[in-house]
């Protein structure tokens, strides 16, 4: 999947404007975001990024992650077993609420979000909402917990 993701026309840099490359100096012949990672080291190409986007851009594709091992080659290793498990509670009155969040410390940004669902698992509602200026973990959860209690 990551080979094939385009530099300049996929949605793949958080915390532009729209997660697109904006006024860079495009090059013809680095076109995917695979050719900005050395694969010998698993590490991003600092040079190569540095010379192609502005200040903002490169730090921010420097701050993702990169996976030192890929685990999974998009095909079935093992043969595939069919298990058909559903959630139920018991109690028709009672709903699961299921509230997470995520922060990315550097970048300050943050999403948030909540699933409810019925007595059979069914969703009944849910909400995302990203959340700039973000600064710790806890205030994210406590704001995601908020949040859903209002619906």
């Amino acid at each position: 999947m990551r080979e094939s993701v385009s530099i300049w026309q996929n949605h793949w840099l958080l915390g532009s404007s729209n997660c697109n490359i904006q006024d860079s100096n495009v090059r013809v012949d680095v076109t995917q975001v695979s050719k900005l990672i050395d694969e010998h080291t698993r590490t991003w190409n600092e040079e190569l990024i540095r010379s192609i986007f502005t200040f903002q851009e490169a730090n921010r594709i420097m701050c993702i992650p990169l996976a030192q091992i890929r685990i999974w080659f998009y095909e079935p290793i093992l043969p595939r077993q069919l298990i058909v498990a559903r959630w139920t509670l018991h109690c028709e009155d009672v709903a699961k609420i299921n509230v997470d969040a995520t922060l990315n410390a550097e970048l300050r940004i943050a999403t948030s979000g909540a699933i409810f669902c019925d007595h059979e698992g069914m969703v009944l509602v849910s909400f995302s909402s990203t959340i700039v200026e973000a600064f710790d973990a806890p205030s994210i959860e406590a704001f995601a917990l908020r949040h859903s209690e209002s619906l």
